[in-house]
């Protein structure tokens, strides 16, 4: 079976100049916001020329595909999302022409031999590639958030009280830190491990485990924040959890 016998392909059209809501797609992605749309529904839209050639993107709703992609519509008796995942497993970016300026072409997309299942098992197979992607997007997203936190509680919360933070290896999985001011105290030099992290205003420092001078003086001690700043677990189950210092 070809690709064209499930998918019809066409080349978009130049962008307007006009303003508003409805994203323009290109080779990259969206690339600006129109008020004015040549296609509607569901859309996969493919990078036509360039460095981003090759490049599979799909949007539901009203958008404009410039001319710098093509843009195609899943044929009845065929699963969208389905479709959608064919395209990126087909590595499109590889079958160009051109070496100068990479050109994809509606020829080359119609005349790729595929294999498909039938409807219901391509529905099957569709949700749950959707779901997993959904899932990797609120994860991406709630791990962008805690960046922006953590960025902004930096700048807004810093003392002049200079702490160090240090990477407890593999074998704590967690963090440690020292008082600048009292250096030389062993009963100071605490282990932050993840679970000392409450997603609250600070970190469980008070039942942190205590450690001698001599760990924290082989830990690497590259780290330099402020009294007040915020760390972060970025491995494990408790990945996102935060806590103040």
């Amino acid at each position: 079976m070809l690709l064209k016998e499930i998918i019809d392909f066409k080349n978009g059209k130049k962008k307007p100049s006009s303003e508003g809501s409805v994203p323009i797609y290109g080779g990259n992605g969206v690339l600006g916001y129109t008020d004015q749309n040549n296609q509607d529904g569901e859309s996969l839209i493919i990078g036509r020329v360039g460095a981003y050639c090759g490049c599979v993107y799909n949007h539901y709703g009203k958008c404009w595909i410039s001319d710098n992609a093509i843009v195609g519509k899943v044929k009845e008796g065929n699963d969208f999302y389905y479709c959608y995942y064919l395209l990126k497993r087909l590595n499109l970016n590889s079958r160009h022409v051109g070496s100068g300026q990479p050109l994809m072409t509606q020829e080359i997309l119609n005349n790729i031999e595929i294999n498909i299942c039938d409807y219901e098992t391509q529905c099957k197979i569709g949700k749950i590639l959707k779901n997993i992607d959904d899932k990797i997007n609120i994860n991406n997203q709630i791990n962008n958030n805690l960046y922006e936190l953590a960025i902004k509680y930096l700048n807004e919360m810093q003392s002049d009280e200079e702490v160090t933070l240090s990477k407890f290896g593999k074998i704590q999985g967690g963090y440690a830190f020292k008082s600048k001011d009292l250096l030389n105290t062993k009963t100071n030099n605490r282990i932050i491990k993840i679970k000392n992290l409450r997603n609250e205003i600070s970190a469980d420092v008070i039942n942190s485990q205590f450690v001698e001078n001599e760990v924290i003086d082989k830990l690497d001690n590259k780290f330099k924040i402020k009294k007040g700043n915020v760390a972060i677990a970025m491995t494990g189950a408790e990945l996102g959890k935060t806590g103040f210092i």
